[in-house]
């Protein structure tokens, strides 16, 4: 019950988040809604984890900003709660 065969979520150093359905043809940018605006386009993403014991869920570092994480396979992402202030 890990993510769909079709389904890639990629982490990049200059444009954040994208999600791909279609094992790769088409690519949609993700995480843009919370990410503050002036970086969400070149907010550097460090990596992304996927949650053995949970695999819908995803985690990512993004720099200066903090950990976000995903519960729906990288659609919708949001700040993980209680982490220590980046500022």
């Amino acid at each position: 019950a890990g993510l769909a065969d079709d389904l890639y979520v990629l982490g990049t150093t200059q444009k954040g988040i994208w999600r791909s359905t279609d094992g790769g043809f088409d690519w949609n940018r993700v995480a843009e809604d919370i990410l503050p605006q002036s970086v969400s386009v070149s907010v550097p993403i460090n990596g992304i984890v996927q949650d053995p014991q949970t695999p819908t869920q995803l985690v990512a570092t993004a720099s200066n900003f903090g950990l976000i994480r995903s519960l729906d396979q990288g659609a919708t992402w949001a700040p993980v709660p209680d982490q220590p202030s980046i500022n």
